[in-house]
């Protein structure tokens, strides 16, 4: 049985660990719920829409999602945090085992108000192809 993941794992994981190593609190979309000190990261698993051409070759296209959440009064804080993870997914254009390329990168910032504390949210989508 061969040990490779999948472009959109290997994607996530990258994503995951260099979000945390920034120092981020970053955290699952599951795992999200049990969160109450920000600012935070939610991290979506990808949309994975890639074939498989052979044994350890894949192709088509990948979709990862980002939120931030981060209280209204450090917006400073939450900017900062919502471009470095976007120069973060820019910059990608290779996984442990497959290339990619960053097809668009964008970013989206409303008021949250599901909660008692004012919160900015803000999503960042990039959009991958694997070459």
């Amino acid at each position: 049985m061969f040990n490779i993941k999948s472009p959109s794992r290997e994607l996530y994981d990258q994503v995951f660990k260099e979000s945390n190593d920034k120092g981020f609190l970053t955290v699952t979309a599951s795992g999200a719920n049990n969160i109450d000190s920000y600012p935070f990261v939610k991290i979506h698993p990808p949309e994975d829409n890639t074939i498989r051409e052979s044994v350890d070759q894949f192709q088509g296209d990948l979709s990862m999602r980002l939120e931030v959440f981060a209280l209204m009064s450090n917006y400073g804080s939450f900017e900062l945090i919502m471009f470095q993870l976007k120069l973060m997914l820019l910059s990608y254009d290779s996984l442990v085992s497959y290339q990619i390329e960053c097809q668009s990168c964008n970013e989206e910032v409303s008021e949250d108000t599901t909660t008692n504390d004012a919160l900015y949210h803000g999503t960042i989508i990039a959009e991958y192809n694997v070459i």
